[in-house]
């Protein structure tokens, strides 16, 4: 199969006065925000164990306000390019060794089980180094390796004429590492490091255990018949000593798309159905002590067409 896929994304961050040098003069307002234009090409296989790769184009711009320079104003802007990799590995268990296993609620209705592993890696932002104002001062991007994987177990609800997943548990663990190594006396000229950085999989992904050096993420997800979603997780690791906690609701029409799907004979209906999820959700962060941060997010997806 072959996916493609496109995100429009900014993150508006506010307007900003700028002063003249010699007085508090405002002579002009600026904005101060991050976007990008995200193309995305994915290729899967599914052969007993389905394997997925894919690659993403990333168009960025990127502006923090700005200063007031020999009469002008001159503005901290950044712009370039970035490419993102990944590969992802499903193993599912329950289609492989529980295909036959199903429990009858009545000769038309039955629950069989869902088991899961998966695992990926990505490395993502990979490009040339950026500059703000001077050319000679550029940085570089962070390139960041992922590594992780998750467990799924449920249940699906197989009706007469549609299958809704009736509950469903995940756990996911993640490990990234920001692969830029540090400038020293003795190694001055910018390096990244290869593979997996600093990623242990014993440490991190196994025994959960965080350091200094990569930020170890962990969630729980619980799905409800297709339609609600609870989120529970923390992250810790570098720059967070200590962890922080993060946790959501979410509310997805895949259920109840599929119910009227199977009980309308409305064409109009069916094919929308078929094709359109709607997904509302909020997220609440922790990101400094006593200090949350809210996000709420409605996305459409268009699924299921085939050229």
């Amino acid at each position: 199969s072959l996916g493609l896929g496109y995100i429009h994304n900014k993150i508006d961050y506010g307007r900003y006065p700028i002063y003249t040098n010699q007085e508090p003069v405002i002579v002009e307002e600026t904005e101060s925000y991050d976007l990008f234009d995200c193309f995305s090409l994915g290729i899967g296989i599914d052969y007993y164990i389905k394997f997925n790769l894919g690659i993403s184009l990333k168009s960025f711009e990127s502006q923090l306000g700005g200063r007031f320079v020999d009469g002008a104003v001159q503005k901290y802007l950044a712009d370039g390019t970035m490419l993102d990799y990944g590969a992802l590995l499903i193993f599912p268990i329950s289609d492989l060794l529980l295909k036959n296993v199903k429990f009858e609620i009545d000769n038309s209705n039955k629950i069989s089980p869902i088991t899961n592993f998966s695992i990926g890696y990505s490395l993502t932002n990979v490009g040339d180094e950026i500059f703000y104002v001077d050319e000679a001062q550029k940085d570089p991007l962070s390139r960041t390796a992922r590594l992780g994987y998750t467990f799924d177990l449920g249940f699906d609800l197989e009706l007469k004429e549609a299958k809704i997943n009736l509950i469903n548990y995940s756990f996911t663990a993640e490990a990234n590492d920001i692969l830029i190594e540090s400038r020293d006396e003795l190694h001055p000229n910018l390096a990244y490091q290869s593979g997996l950085g600093d990623i242990n999989i014993s440490d991190d992904l196994i025994s959960l255990k965080s350091n200094n050096k990569i930020v170890l993420h962990r969630g729980h997800i619980f799905r409800f018949l297709d339609t609600f979603i609870l989120t529970s997780g923390s992250f810790n690791g570098r720059g967070y000593a200590e962890p922080r906690e993060t946790n959501g609701l979410g509310f997805t029409t895949k259920g109840i798309f599929k119910l009227i799907n199977s009980s309308s004979d409305n064409c109009t209906i069916k094919y929308i159905t078929n094709h359109f999820v709607i997904e509302y959700f909020k997220a609440n962060l922790d990101y400094i002590e006593n200090n949350q941060i809210n996000f709420d997010g409605l996305s459409i997806h268009f699924v299921g067409f085939e050229i």
